[in-house]
């Protein structure tokens, strides 16, 4: 450690020569002289002896290490002060409040033909604040309607203990003006922090979501955070942005700019290095690309949680029942015999090429035993499904009063899965029927397989080979609906 200090000690030194090498307050050996305003160690400062000739001469004290620490962190400090006062003199300065502006950044016209001043005065009027009790973050008008996008952090609430028990239903609105407002919480996504709140009122200016398609590189970009914003360069486009500025935002949230004024992502925390905190700030950003593919559904009101404690009797209920359809369709034997037995090294495709060769029926005969026993295995397998759509249909009879305690998106959800679910129980019933009559039909031909000819059994091939497809997309069917988000959202 001691030695990582001196490293920083010296790379201090040689930046900062030859113009403050000459400066008494970097010199330890002149610290006991030090000057008005300036803190000294007392552990640093000279004392004199007189000598038997009555020369006076002065001796220092060693610094110890705790006094070298202290002086190293007071050194990072001015440096970081006269870095960011040369920087500020021989460069744009970008404005950092509502009040403050530069001539020149103002003037300067971004790419797209806009100025600074006007991406600001498009931008800054749809610039929020969003409050609750325990948090705050800034956040951007997004659309007509009023939907704020911002940070899904600021509108989850958690106990004491840190434990995520759902969202606030309501939160503070601070526009831009400074007018405050009641807004509701509409949907959330906590693993990639986005959240929709709803304001009402008329006439409120927005920021169109822009994607990054198109970005380049060293291309101007604007942070947005209420009530300020910073300006800088991207330096890492794709997912996610990142946005290369002076100084660091002052809390989560707010919108990413683009040069033409259009919001492409969510600023999230930065990460600055030693002694560059105040020369430039790496920020990273959510790109608008994360939240594209959910936007309509979180305005549609759902609300993605990663960890929650807390989710009532009946969001419970419905998160095992689905889960379960999940697992026992994921571990179905039954389904993969009816899938393997027609597919793959096991199509027909091998006995179709032998038929030419079937002179005294033996092939015949074991093509129909084929077919039978693959019969069998989709019979079983369509039975399953019925049986699992007529439980689920079950389920949702028996739990119908308690479905209206969900959440709009919630019941919307259950809603199309019961609807889809009672299609599917018919369809798979029709199935069952079919495949009993296919069973017996070619359990029939083959106790007497003179009866049929070879056309026949290509025909029947093909259509067991499509009812083995059939299976297949049907389990994954189930498996993509009780499954993701329609699970997460209990």
């Amino acid at each position: 450690m001691v030695m990582k200090k001196m490293l920083v000690l010296g790379t201090v030194v040689l930046i900062c020569s030859p113009l403050v090498a000459q400066a008494a307050w970097w010199n330890p050996f002149t610290w006991g002289k030090g000057g008005a305003g300036e803190h000294v160690p007392s552990s640093l400062v000279a004392t004199s002896s007189v000598s038997a000739s009555t020369s006076t001469s002065t001796t220092y004290a060693v610094p110890s290490t705790d006094d070298l620490y202290k002086r190293i962190a007071e050194l990072e400090d001015k440096l970081a002060d006269a870095q960011a006062k040369l920087s500020k003199a021989i460069s744009t300065p970008t404005q950092t409040s509502a009040n403050t502006s530069s001539a020149t950044s103002a003037s300067a016209p971004a790419s797209s033909g806009l100025t600074e001043a006007q991406i600001v005065a498009k931008v800054k009027p749809a610039s929020v604040r969003v409050s609750t009790a325990t948090s705050t973050a800034a956040g951007t008008i997004i659309d007509s309607k009023g939907d704020i996008l911002t940070n899904a952090t600021a509108v989850i609430a958690k106990t004491t203990a840190g434990v995520t028990v759902g969202a606030f239903d309501t939160v503070t609105v601070t526009l831009s003006d400074g007018t405050k407002k009641q807004a509701q919480v509409i949907g959330l996504d906590e693993s990639n922090d986005v959240a929709i709140v709803r304001v009402t009122g008329s006439s409120l200016p927005y920021v169109s979501l822009t994607y990054d398609t198109g970005l380049v590189k060293d291309s101007p970009a604007y942070i947005f955070s209420y009530p300020v914003y910073e300006s800088g360069t991207l330096s890492r486009t794709g997912s996610p942005i990142e946005v290369l500025t002076s100084t660091k935002p002052l809390e989560i949230g707010g919108a990413v700019v683009n040069a033409k004024g259009g919001m492409i992502g969510i600023p999230q925390k930065p990460t600055c290095k030693l002694l560059e905190e105040m020369t430039k700030c790496v920020q990273y950003s959510t790109t608008v690309h994360i939240a594209r593919d959910r936007m309509t559904k979180l305005i549609a009101g759902m609300r993605l949680y990663t960890s929650r404690k807390g989710s009532s009797s009946i969001e419970l209920l419905i998160r095992g029942q689905f889960e379960g359809m999940y697992g026992r369709a994921s571990q179905s034997a039954t389904l993969s015999y009816a899938i393997s037995s027609a597919s793959g090294s096991n199509s027909f495709d091998y006995f179709n090429s032998k038929l030419s060769q079937d002179i005294d029926g033996k092939i015949t005969k074991i093509y129909l035993t084929k077919l039978k026993t693959t019969a069998d295995y989709i019979y079983n397998a369509v039975d399953f499904l019925k049986t699992e759509a007529y439980n689920l249909n079950i389920f949702f009879i028996n739990n119908s009063a308690d479905l209206d305690s969900l959440g709009t998106y919630q019941r919307a959800i259950v809603s199309q899965i019961q609807s889809d679910n009672a299609a599917r129980l018919k369809e798979y019933q029709a199935q069952v029927d079919l495949w009993s009559k296919k069973k017996n039909e070619y359990d029939g031909y083959i106790t007497n397989p003179s009866a049929i000819n070879h056309d026949y059994l290509l025909e029947q091939g093909v259509y067991v080979e499509s009812a083995a497809d059939y299976v297949a997309a049907q389990r994954n069917k189930v498996l993509g609906t009780f499954s993701g988000e329609n699970v997460a959202i209990f």
